[in-house]
């Protein structure tokens, strides 16, 4: 397999050739694609305004936005066909859960992957463009998918629609343990403290805060310290040490 640059009206191609001959480019290339609208070149000129760039092949392209929109469906997201980027994308499963976060990467890795295939196949093969042709294929390839995730889902129906209309087998949902919690008390004349600590990323910027009340649950006092770049334990245990020194300064002994 052989990699090759070519010169074409001052664009840089980067040309596939597996047979060890010159590798052609068809018309349709430098110009608006008969078959298909758009191709991946990595600049533009005031010589070359009909050349498309990758962000017209995966994300402007009405053959794309089609695929983009058909597959936000399917997921129940939101499609904006005015913001076409790759983190706003993305965004879109950072709350759900990790089965529908892994699918979601997958789909949109296989429409790009599938997007630029399918451009190939109009370009180089002849073979006209099919929307129904692309969808069908990432369907099938979620169905591989599927096979090889280790992931959970929740047990809502917004997941199981997902699956659903992606026509794979759900996922195994992570059981929900209810636990009781109680908080009791202090005897008389003693204080109890309520203390946590936490920190922003692990290690990174730390936080603690405390509070204490007394037997009849009043607050006495509560205080709170902005901790430097630390992780979360040394941050949970700093919470227990300011709570205990700031108590001792304020003459508070039966804690």
């Amino acid at each position: 397999m052989e990699w090759r640059f070519i010169e074409i009206n001052s664009l840089r191609f980067i040309g596939q050739n597996g047979f060890g001959g010159n590798l052609s480019i068809p018309a349709e290339v430098i110009t608006y694609g008969k078959y298909f609208q758009g191709v991946v070149l990595p600049t533009r000129d005031s010589k070359t305004e009909n050349i498309e760039d990758d962000t017209h092949l995966f994300w402007i392209c009405p053959f794309a936005a089609n695929i983009w929109s058909w597959i936000h469906e399917l997921f129940g997201f939101q499609w904006n066909p005015h913001v076409q980027n790759f983190e706003t994308v993305t965004a879109h499963a950072t709350t759900r859960s990790a089965a529908i976060r892994d699918l979601w990467a997958f789909a949109i890795t296989n429409i790009l992957t599938e997007i630029w295939h399918h451009r190939n196949s109009c370009i180089f093969n002849n073979i006209p463009a099919s929307s129904r042709r692309v969808q069908s294929k990432i369907l099938a390839n979620f169905v591989e998918c599927s096979i090889l995730m280790k992931s959970t889902m929740h047990n809502r129906v917004e997941d199981l629609m997902i699956f659903k209309n992606l026509q794979i087998n759900p996922r195994p949902a992570k059981p929900t343990r209810v636990l009781p919690c109680f908080w009791s008390l202090p005897d008389l004349d003693q204080l109890k403290i309520g203390c946590n600590g936490c920190s922003r990323g692990n290690p990174g910027p730390s936080g603690a805060g405390v509070i204490l009340r007394d037997h009849t649950g009043n607050t006495i006092g509560a205080m709170s310290a902005g901790l430097e770049i630390c992780t979360n334990f040394v941050a949970e245990l700093l919470a227990i040490i300011f709570g205990l020194e700031w108590a001792s300064d304020r003459g508070w002994s039966k804690i």
